[in-house]
Formats: C-alpha cells, sequence, structure tokens
C-alpha cells in the first residue's frame, strides 16, 4: 500500500463481518475483491467488486465458448455500441464509439442481479445486497454469487481481461497486498 494511504483501522474492518470470515472471502476469490465501505457520510456500502478492461475484449470473437453461451446476450445488453461480426452474425463484437462513456445500472448477469459500471475502458462488477436487498451490506450470500461468477468467467478464460488498478493503493479493498497484517494474525 502506497505510503500516503490511510488504512482502516482493523475494528472497523471486523465490524460487521468477524476476521476469520473476511479472511476465508479474501483467499477465496480470484476476480472479485472485498471492498469494506469508507464509511461516514460517504454514502458507500460493503461490496465484492472485479474490474474488466474493455478494449481487451476485442478477441471476443475468436473465444468458442462464447459462441456456445449466453454471455454474448448478456453483454450485448450491457455494452452499448455493440455491432456483430461479419463473418459471424452471431458473435458481438464490442467496440467504443465514445471513448467517455459512462453508465451504470442492476442488470441481470448469468442469471445474478449485479450492478455494472461501465467507465470506458472498464466495466466493473459489484455485487452486494443479495437476499435482503440492501445494496449497503454484504453476505454469504454474495460471497457465494460471486464464486459462482467465477466459474461462469474462467469458463470464458476471462481472468486476462482482469483489471486490478482501483485494488492497489485503495484502503477500502481488504486485500493481502493492502492488509499483510490481517492475513499473518488470527487474533
Amino acid at each position: 500500500m502506497g505510503l500516503n494511504m490511510q488504512k482502516l483501522k482493523e475494528r472497523y474492518i471486523f465490524e460487521t463481518h468477524d476476521r476469520q470470515t473476511v479472511q476465508r472471502w479474501v483467499q477465496s476469490l480470484r476476480y472479485f475483491s472485498f471492498k469494506r465501505a469508507w464509511g461516514g457520510h460517504a454514502n458507500d456500502g460493503d461490496e465484492f467488486s472485479v474490474c474488466f478492461r474493455l478494449s481487451d475484449f476485442t478477441d471476443l470473437s475468436e473465444n468458442p465458448e462464447i459462441r456456445d453461451s449466453s454471455t454474448a446476450e448478456y453483454f450485448e445488453s450491457i455494452l452499448p455500441k455493440s455491432t456483430k461480426s461479419e463473418k459471424d452474425k452471431n458473435v458481438p463484437i464490442f467496440h467504443w464509439e465514445d471513448p467517455d462513456i459512462k453508465t451504470s445500472k442492476y442488470f441481470t448477469v448469468f442469471g445474478y442481479k449485479v450492478f455494472v459500471i461501465l467507465d470506458s475502458p472498464y466495466m466493473t462488477i459489484q455485487v452486494s445486497g443479495t437476499g435482503i436487498e440492501d445494496p449497503f451490506q454484504v453476505t454469504e450470500a454474495d460471497f457465494r454469487v460471486c464464486l459462482a461468477l467465477e466459474k461462469e468467467f474462467d469458463s470464458l478464460g476471462w481472468d486476462k481481461y482482469l483489471e486490478k488498478k482501483d485494488i492497489q493503493n485503495n484502503p477500502c479493498f481488504i486485500t493481502l497486498s493492502n492488509y499483510p497484517e490481517i492475513f499473518l494474525s488470527n487474533e
């Protein structure tokens, strides 16, 4: 974590979820990261978050798994300005006509309600409030949604699109690199 970054207090990190739960979540997830709300009057909430770099999605039309999944339908509805490939009308090619496009709203992705933020060239998927309809809370149900989505991402080889730019040096992301002390002790 950067030298000028103020870390969250451990007391605050574990206020809503115990140490073992947070450790298990962080160590189990490969795409998603647990983000603890900044708190105070920031009007934010806890969430699991993953970010993909969309400008790298240009090879989707070459990905055979896309042709055999409903993924294309989901992302065709999510991504603006989507067109079809000339050689295969069932395979979308995503591109950005407006490099400054930004949008955010709820979508159903692989059967799960998630919040999607498009901020060219990035797409962030956030999971929170599953089953309790409180977007400011995360629960075990949200963790299970993340695990299920990660299986889908794995089957599509999306690890190569993963973007971790906002995680490093952001004290709200509870990671091994940002908070090694959490994973070294079991107090």
